[in-house]
């Protein structure tokens, strides 16, 4: 298993994994969403590769000098869940977030059913927006410290 940084030839690759899990993510995050932001992500946009197989994506935004960064795009292909590879690229991206020395704070919003994964990873609530995304669909914000103490 390896992460490693996105290339325009992953593209195609990244969309198959977008429309493995799309039954979830579509009322959420449009795949036309997805299209655009690959066309030009940010450097901190990351893939996992086994075996040159494209398991899952994702990565981070940080604006310099903020003490703050976001977690963007975080996939698994559906047929490769419940094998932590989610956990895997969730620490991947805060490892990699680590190394921007200003960030104390990470922060993310999801659909509600997912909070519970990264509560589980250490990040905790801070707002819900009701049918956010879609009707009986929320929106949560969680966000995790980097630094224990200042």
């Amino acid at each position: 298993m390896e992460a490693r940084t996105y290339l325009a030839s992953d593209r195609e690759a990244c969309l198959e994994i977008y429309d493995a899990s799309a039954a979830t993510l579509e009322p959420t995050h449009p795949r036309k969403s997805f299209e655009a932001f690959l066309l030009n992500p940010p450097s901190s946009f990351f893939v996992l590769e086994h075996e040159t197989k494209l398991l899952g994506c994702g990565g981070f935004e940080h604006a310099e000098g903020s003490a703050q960064a976001q977690l963007i795009w975080g996939l698994i292909h559906a047929d490769w869940r419940r094998q932590g590879l989610g956990r895997y690229l969730l620490m991947f991206r805060l490892r990699e977030i680590t190394r921007r020395n200003a960030v104390q704070l990470v922060r993310l919003e999801v659909p509600a059913p997912l909070a519970t994964f990264y509560a589980q990873q250490g990040f905790h609530a801070v707002a819900r927006l009701e049918n956010a995304y879609a009707p009986g669909i929320d929106k949560i914000e969680l966000t995790k410290k980097l630094t224990v103490c200042s």
